[in-house]
């Protein structure tokens, strides 16, 4: 009996959990309100309430948040914080406070907003600080993704020795948070030609 051939490409529609970014508009407006606590962010997620703890002891150990109240709870106290930074963008902190470096795909899309058109190179460029150094061969993958998601279109087309020239459109300039190159981990049943079970996202670091 032949075997199905294994799909190039699989269209998945998967729950993909809410994560710090979601925490941290959650965590914004409560505290807009006043005084709010971890399970406070966890009822208004799909994360479990572990993830959110983690995160909010997280921040504060960096000092974003302070406790302003304790009281007695099961198992542990129960504590209110408030902020005392309110960036727009999640912070990225490690669990011991330090804050972490913007990853490469933040750099390159915060460059093709800003320089509107760019070659692989120009972006690798651009999106290059001194905290973060970003390939030119990383800038060609995450500009590969991003023309097969229909974020660019080429302005010119490809010439010897010269790469092409892609435009942000201005339709899908979504906003300052980058379009996540994932890797997709699955269990995928040759036989039956589907997805068993629920698959797993994570981001591909440049």
């Amino acid at each position: 009996m032949a075997r199905r051939p294994t799909p190039d490409h699989v269209s998945l529609t998967v729950r993909v959990p809410r994560g710090h970014e979601g925490f941290w508009r959650i965590i914004r407006d409560l505290d807009e309100a006043g005084p709010w606590t971890s399970s406070d962010v966890a009822d208004r997620t799909n994360a479990a309430l572990a993830s959110v703890a983690d995160y909010v002891r997280r921040l504060a150990k960096a000092g974003i948040c302070a406790v302003v109240d304790a009281r007695s709870g099961l198992p542990h106290l129960v504590k209110s914080y408030r902020l005392t930074e309110r960036p727009t963008q999640a912070p990225r902190v490690r669990r011991d406070g330090t804050r972490s470096k913007p990853t490469g795909q933040e750099q390159m899309w915060r460059a093709l907003r800003s320089l509107g058109a760019a070659t692989y190179p120009e972006l690798a460029l651009a999106a290059s600080t001194d905290e973060v150094t970003v390939d030119p061969v990383a800038a060609k993958t995450y500009i590969k993704m991003l023309v097969k998601a229909g974020y660019l279109v080429a302005l010119a087309q490809e010439r010897s020795n010269t790469p092409v020239l892609w435009r942000l459109k201005p339709s899908m300039n979504t906003g300052p948070l980058p379009p996540l190159v994932m890797r997709t981990k699955m269990v995928w049943d040759q036989n039956e030609g589907r997805v068993v079970g629920e698959p797993r996202l994570e981001e591909a670091r440049s």
